[in-house]
């Protein structure tokens, strides 16, 4: 009797110390799915957030702000110009954007043009500045000229031609991209070399200064391979790719565009590339 009882007493605290251990072990793992969950209610949550900062919304700025831009360091500077022309750059690209669409709407229903269509090529046409002889050809010269540049690449010609908001340029003239206008218009150059009679253009607001910045790269024959690289890549657009159609952009040639990459990477000017309109 006596073994048996000791035998007996032996095996509770064992059978307490197992019980103690799976309900340790359950509690452990209750933690362990309340800890996965908040984690993961945390992760959505920050992609939202994340998702919701490529969304900004249209603010039209007439001009930089100068006073600012001047006294502040470099880093607020170019948080600064970036404010003002991103959602300028946006804007304008969705205007071509849109006139792209109804471009390709038309084409696919190219024999049964309306007065009201053939209008609106023809306008395009003058536009763009493209002769045809008939509105097939029209159209395949439109398509290589009406489309967009990517926003990283537009924000790093803007930050060279203007030193990043600075110049007297893009200060009195709201000329962001150093565009020049012929003879006896514009803004006479300080440093304009000997013999040279060209002058900066000047515009009423930054905004017609990134619009005929887009003409121009869509249109002139110096940009051709440019638009020639577009045409044979796909959106969205590669910013690294299409600068090495920028060689006539400046007297500085290839070193041009190997600034213009370097300003894209050095200031991470790509992530602005999937930033659209609210």
């Amino acid at each position: 009797m006596t073994l048996s009882y000791r035998k007996s007493t032996s095996s509770e605290p064992s059978l307490f110390i197992k019980r103690r251990k799976m309900i340790l072990v359950f509690l452990g793992f209750l933690l362990l799915m309340v800890v996965f969950a908040i984690l993961l209610h945390g992760t959505g949550k920050q992609k939202k957030l994340s998702g919701e900062q490529n969304a900004v919304a249209y603010v039209y700025r007439e001009t930089l702000p100068a006073q600012e831009i001047m006294q502040e360091g470099e880093h607020r500077r170019k948080e600064l110009f970036i404010d003002v022309l991103l959602p300028l750059v946006l804007k304008i690209n969705e205007e071509i954007l849109a006139q792209r669409s109804e471009l390709e709407r038309i084409r696919d229903r190219l024999l049964w043009l309306t007065k009201k269509q053939k209008r609106f090529l023809d306008e395009l046409a003058q536009h763009y500045n493209v002769e045809f002889q008939n509105y097939d050809e029209l159209i395949e010269i439109l398509l290589t000229r009406i489309d967009v540049l990517p926003t990283s690449l537009v924000l790093a010609q803007a930050a060279i031609e203007s030193g990043w908001g600075t110049s007297r340029f893009s200060l009195e003239g709201n000329n962001v991209f150093g565009l020049r206008t012929p003879e006896g218009r514009g803004m006479v150059p300080e440093k304009r070399r000997e013999g040279a009679r060209y002058r900066v253009s000047s515009f009423s607001d930054i905004q017609s200064s990134i619009r005929f910045y887009l003409w121009t790269i869509n249109t002139h024959p110096m940009y051709e391979k440019l638009r020639q690289i577009r045409s044979q890549s796909t959106p969205p657009y590669d910013p690294i790719l299409l600068a090495e159609g920028l060689e006539y952009y400046s007297e500085m040639g290839y070193a041009y565009i190997e600034k213009v990459k370097e300003i894209i990477e050095y200031n991470k000017l790509y992530v602005y590339d999937s930033y659209t309109l609210q």
